[in-house]
């Protein structure tokens, strides 16, 4: 399971530093794709499946789906690993997330985030408003049994 939040180095040669926590969950194979907010999403290979028979089994009539499954599917990769168990990220989807030297992996349960820095503040500026969290969550139903 991903959690947390870490801040890891990014090389010049798009590799990632992992850190050992994400990296472990991680043993097999891995997929990297677009996110939503302009972050990456890294998925193992199960979640990624699941993903996968998700979307595909949507109305490919909807254009809405269509551009979902061409963003989620469209830019999704094998994760590479270099021998010192480092990622490598394609130099597309790096760019997409505006990544450089440092990066911010934010766990999510069953994968985990790609982050900048600074579009990491913004998104964690935004999630600390608690006063917009109490009404832009209470659609949800957020019960613990």
């Amino acid at each position: 399971m991903f959690l947390g939040c870490h801040t890891c180095l990014v090389h010049q040669t798009s590799q990632i530093e992992i850190p050992q926590v994400f990296r472990q969950p991680l043993a097999g194979n891995a997929y990297v794709t677009q996110g939503f907010e302009r972050n990456l999403l890294v998925l193992k290979e199960q979640t990624f499946r699941d993903l996968v028979r998700q979307v595909t089994s949507l109305n490919v009539a909807d254009p809405l789906v269509r551009m979902l499954v061409r963003m989620l599917l469209g830019s999704a990769t094998m994760l590479e690993f270099d021998a010192e168990g480092n990622a490598i990220l394609p130099d597309d989807l790096r760019d997409y997330a505006g990544l450089d030297r440092q990066a911010i992996l934010v766990g999510h349960g069953a994968y985990f985030e790609i982050w900048s820095p600074g579009a990491w503040d913004a998104q964690r500026n935004a999630l600390q408003d608690a006063d917009a969290n109490a009404t832009r969550f209470a659609a949800l139903n957020l019960a613990l049994n």
